[in-house]
């Protein structure tokens, strides 16, 4: 059995899969490198520079198969896949696969100068840039969502001599009554600016409001949300509009019995 991806899904799907299946069944986990990166971590690593980076081998069971690549192409009718490793492509056939191919950050969240936390290297990027700013700059991050407010908190808790500004045109839509006003009072105590109601749109060294207002910033982060890798659609698999692979109750992708995707 092959799982391919080593995030959170991928991970799991591996260590619960053994002690369910015979001995005489490999699983082997394929994610390129050899570290597990702690995706909802990575706000602390933009914002002071932690490494939210573990040795993937630590958090895979015993008996799992951890195979250093990266899955270039997929042949679902003959039950095979290639894998690009450091040494070369491999062919690999299976009895079972499951995809575990996880998220893309959107398009605006993408771009190199707005992204914050797509990627441990993105974080890292980001905690340089606001390392360089000087007592006074102004940070604003973009988005209404926990990773947005986690990013700004952080930031303001780690750069108290910053100003820091939250633009959300809905802040946490599905969150009571009770759980807004304690986080407006935690805003409050860290000295975050916070509009609400307003879509944003980045400019050259600054953001422009709906309403027609136009603030500056010295760094931006835009956390508006991720979307479906692409490569469920690149390896020729039925995939709906949005890009997600199409599977059954059972989470198998249509058309192939011994296939799935999580």
């Amino acid at each position: 059995i092959i799982v391919v991806g080593g995030g959170y899904a991928g991970v799991l799907a591996a260590n619960r899969l053994v002690g369910r299946v015979p001995s005489s069944t490999e699983v082997r986990l394929i994610s390129p490198g050899d570290a597990f990166v702690n995706r909802i971590r990575l706000h602390e690593t933009a914002a002071r520079g932690t490494d939210a980076r573990l040795p993937i081998r630590s958090l895979l069971h015993g008996d799992v198969v951890h195979d250093d690549g990266k899955l270039v192409s997929l042949d679902a009718k003959a039950s095979s896949l290639v894998v690009e490793r450091p040494g070369g492509r491999e062919h690999l056939g299976y009895g079972q696969a499951i995809l575990a191919l996880g998220s893309t950050p959107s398009a605006a969240f993408g771009r190199a100068e707005h992204d914050a936390v797509s990627t441990h290297g993105a974080a890292m990027r980001f905690h340089t840039r606001l390392s360089a700013l000087p007592a006074g700059a102004h940070v604003v991050v973009i988005g209404g969502g926990l990773t947005a407010i986690e990013l700004v908190t952080e930031v303001a808790e780690a750069r108290p001599d910053l100003r820091t500004t939250l633009i959300a045109y809905r802040l946490l839509p599905d969150a009571d009554l009770a759980a807004r006003r304690s986080l407006f009072e935690s805003f409050t105590a860290l000295g975050v600016t916070v509009i609400e109601g307003q879509r944003a749109e980045t400019l050259s060294g600054g953001v422009g409001l709906d309403d027609g207002r136009t603030l500056d910033a010295d760094l931006c982060a835009v956390c508006d949300g991720f979307h479906s890798a692409p490569i469920g659609r690149e390896l020729g698999l039925p995939t709906s509009r949005d890009g997600r692979i199409r599977v059954d109750s059972a989470l198998r992708v249509e058309g192939f019995a011994n296939l799935f995707a999580v």
